[in-house]
């Protein structure tokens, strides 16, 4: 911004080299970041053969995910009423979330905390740091969620009435 004091104006297209630059490198280094959080952790289950009914654990989200993705065609569509079909799933997408996100969160860590001491240090901090990152985004999608389906259906209930 110092170097380019039009950019403070013009956020779409004012841009310099070093700004690009920047957000390029920063970009690189959180997919890298991510990649090597992720096949860290699941990297060493598979490589020691240790760990495994933890990381089976956490996959268990994806059955969360099934139901975040077959909502999504409706999320697209811009109906005045959800369908019921559109309703039942997203009911089901938040008691899987629920369910498959939030509780198995709440046991990974309670299990984590409680193995602190017969695991390695190395091991308790990378688990430490990984359900702390997927915490973190999960209360960010439950949010958005929550918005999107509950409190934009009350919302719309209420200017009905």
């Amino acid at each position: 911004f110092y170097l380019q004091p039009q950019m403070v104006e013009d956020l779409i297209s004012s841009h310099s080299l070093l700004s690009h630059s920047l957000v390029a490198v920063l970009c690189t280094y959180f997919i890298y970041d991510f990649l090597d959080m992720v096949i860290s952790c699941y990297g060493l289950a598979v490589t020691s053969c240790l760990y495994l009914g933890f990381a089976v654990v956490s996959l268990l989200v994806e059955i969360n995910s099934v139901f975040l993705h077959l909502r999504q065609p409706w999320t697209e569509i811009t109906a005045p009423r959800p369908s019921v079909t559109y309703s039942m799933t997203s009911w089901l997408n938040l008691g899987t979330f629920l369910v498959f996100r939030v509780c198995r969160l709440g046991w990974m860590t309670r299990w984590l905390a409680s193995q602190s001491e017969l695991i390695p240090r190395y091991v308790l901090i990378m688990g430490t740091a990984g359900l702390s990152v997927i915490s973190t985004t999960n209360i960010a999608l439950f949010y958005r969620l929550l918005r999107a389906d509950v409190l934009r259906n009350t919302h719309d209930t209420s200017k009905n009435h």
